[in-house]
């Protein structure tokens, strides 16, 4: 029975189980928040007004029904009997819990159907102009229809209260029945009523409230009366707390109207997205509104990169340090950072106790005072997970992100956003787009943090060591990979891109972490094979003389696990440190190295003629 009240008030079930079923809900709106049982005849409103019952109280709340009128209703008449012995658990009115009216009336003033509203406990219905409870086929038409008729303006709010409290402002205000809509109840309410016509070349606000279904309904609104009004604006509330509305903001305010007035003067003129975008429109893209987060390719505006490396190597310590410079607005590993911003870090491998540890170690190691990064530096509370093989988390997601007012955020790492298997490519990159949406719709930038899979014989370069499916590292427009560099004594990693989509590849470098302070810095490659490093080598490995170069070169990246690269500068600083010589090595256009006389360890030196 619950679901048919549902669908005879044009509710749309969508099926999300096989017990289980959702639509918006009839008392304060949105998508799907309504879950009903049929099974079991319950439903429960769970993200918005909570409300909870059976087909019986559904009947009493949306018409006004009392519980024998509900029973009979619902052929459930057998429940009367056991009613009338209990004790009414809702508390009746007594003039403490009156019931509010507002009355819908068409260009002539006479009234076509009122709203009525109580808050103890919250009940909304709607009665016709005598009072009756049934009221389909009724005309619906906006709140206080003459006087947007009459004026040239009107403001567009989510609820009778939000009206009459702008009115009371002196403001020309409306509202559509039934508070926030979807896309698909306005488009019918339209098609069946014409109920926004009356819109028609005036300046409409539309004055959103700080939510989901809100934001969704302006939108929508928006949408269905573009080109027909003569302007549309929506003014949103996303300084206040979630669920904040105009009447929120009034109370706040000692001189709401000035404030409002503000509001709507600063607020940008409402356009629809263009689906296409013309030459000359990507060539006038302002500059300025979408400078790099990082220059040179490494990372764009409205773009997304992964970091990559194997466990424990500190993927997390790295992009804490990035997340701190991109906020401060300073360069990073000699990269240019062109302004400061927002920066929010959702995380879920640390404790907040490590996180805060690692920050105030770093933010003393760069010399910043506690509040000096405002608000622009956040972390997500990690109790809040999100599997994004789900819809609904999906959803979640992008919401939280929007709360945080972000404009870069970093997500470390991918095996925490889902629940999917990581070499499945269809799966990947599905999961993928769902951070490339977020970053589209929001206009974000990302870095996500990923793992090293386990190194094979055969798996050398460290492009290919990136766990998973081959569309993760096709997914970012960069990727920057960490490994450990062996030392005795410091901590030191490279830094490599193996892929930059808009720029030159930068080369690699090394990077000395401070125990200490846990930051960063640049170091000179042949730290990683000291001089006294590579004299021990030449004497131990190769018996104090080499006459090849290639040998020794060889040896050195054995021993030290070093490239080509860093071996030839790690020889060459060792000749100028003399801690080795070189010599004529086989013939005339080979060297090689010896070690000095003052440094043999053997009684028979040879007699090689050194070169310097």
């Amino acid at each position: 029975m619950i679901t048919e009240i549902l669908k005879d008030r044009g509710f749309t079930l969508k099926k999300k189980t096989s017990q289980e079923y959702s639509c918006p809900c009839p008392f304060c709106g949105g998508t799907d928040r309504f879950i009903i049982w049929p099974g079991e005849d319950k439903a429960h409103c769970i993200r918005g007004c909570g409300w909870k019952g059976d087909d019986i109280q559904l009947l009493r709340d949306l018409d006004g029904m009392s519980f024998e009128e509900a029973a009979r209703a619902t052929e459930k008449e057998h429940k009367i009997k056991g009613h009338a012995n209990k004790k009414s658990s809702i508390k009746k009115d007594k003039g403490e819990n009156p019931v509010i009216k507002y009355p819908y009336v068409d260009e002539d003033g006479q009234t076509l159907f009122t709203v009525c509203k109580q808050n103890n406990p919250k009940k909304f219905w709607q009665e016709g102009p005598k009072g009756e409870k049934k009221i389909a086929g009724i005309r619906q038409v906006l709140y206080r229809l003459p006087e947007v008729v009459e004026y040239s303006y009107a403001i567009l709010c989510e609820g009778e209260k939000d009206a009459e409290n702008c009115r009371a402002l002196k403001f020309i205000s409306t509202t559509l029945p039934g508070g926030a809509k979807t896309e698909k109840e306005l488009v019918n309410l339209q098609k069946k009523y014409k109920i926004l016509d009356p819109l028609a070349g005036k300046k409409v606000y539309i004055f959103a409230d700080n939510d989901e279904p809100g934001e969704e309904s302006a939108l929508a609104v928006a949408r269905q009366i573009y080109g027909k009004a003569k302007e549309v604006k929506i003014i949103r509330f996303d300084e206040l707390e979630e669920g904040a509305d105009v009447s929120d903001f009034i109370l706040l305010h000692d001189d709401p109207k000035e404030k409002l007035l503000e509001k709507m003067a600063a607020a940008p003129i409402w356009t629809p997205p263009k689906k296409f975008f013309s030459i000359d429109d990507i060539l006038d893209l302002p500059r300025e509104d979408h400078l790099p987060i990082i220059e040179k390719g490494i990372f764009p505006w409205n773009s997304h990169i992964l970091i990559a490396g194997e466990s424990g190597v500190g993927k997390s310590l790295l992009r804490l340090e990035l997340a701190i410079h991109l906020a401060v607005g300073w360069d990073w590993k000699g990269f240019h950072v062109p302004k400061a911003r927002n920066v929010c870090i959702f995380q879920w491998e640390n404790s907040e106790r490590t996180e805060q540890g690692r920050l105030k170690r770093m933010m003393k190691g760069l010399n910043i005072e506690r509040g000096a990064l405002g608000n622009r530096l956040t972390i997500a509370n990690r109790e809040d997970q999100y599997d994004l093989t789900l819809k609904r988390d999906r959803e979640r997601l992008r919401q939280a992100v929007k709360e945080s007012g972000a404009e870069v955020v970093i997500y470390d790492c991918l095996s925490n956003l889902h629940s999917g298997k990581e070499n499945d490519n269809v799966q990947m990159r599905d999961i993928l787009d769902v951070l490339s949406n977020i970053n589209a719709c929001l206009k974000t930038s990302c870095v996500l943090i990923h793992h090293f899979g386990k190194p094979g014989e055969n798996i050398t370069a460290t492009s290919y060591r990136i766990r998973g499916a081959s569309s993760i590292t096709d997914w970012p427009y960069t990727v920057i990979a960490i490994t450990r560099k062996p030392h005795e004594e410091k901590e030191i990693r490279k830094i490599e891109f193996t892929k930059v989509r808009d720029g030159a590849m930068p080369k690699p470098f090394l990077v000395e972490r401070n125990p200490d302070t846990f930051i960063h810095r640049y170091i000179e490659e042949n730290t990683i094979v000291p001089p006294q490093v590579v004299r021990e080598i030449l004497e131990e490995d190769l018996g104090c003389i080499v006459d090849n170069q290639s040998t020794f070169i060889k040896t050195i990246m054995e021993r030290r696990k070093c490239s080509d690269r860093t071996a030839k500068l790690a020889i060459r600083k060792a000749v100028e440190m003399r801690q080795i010589l070189e010599t004529q090595g086989k013939n005339a256009r080979s060297k090689g190295y010896r070690i000095p006389i003052e440094n043999r360890h053997y009684n028979d030196w040879g007699n090689e003629k050194a070169i310097s």
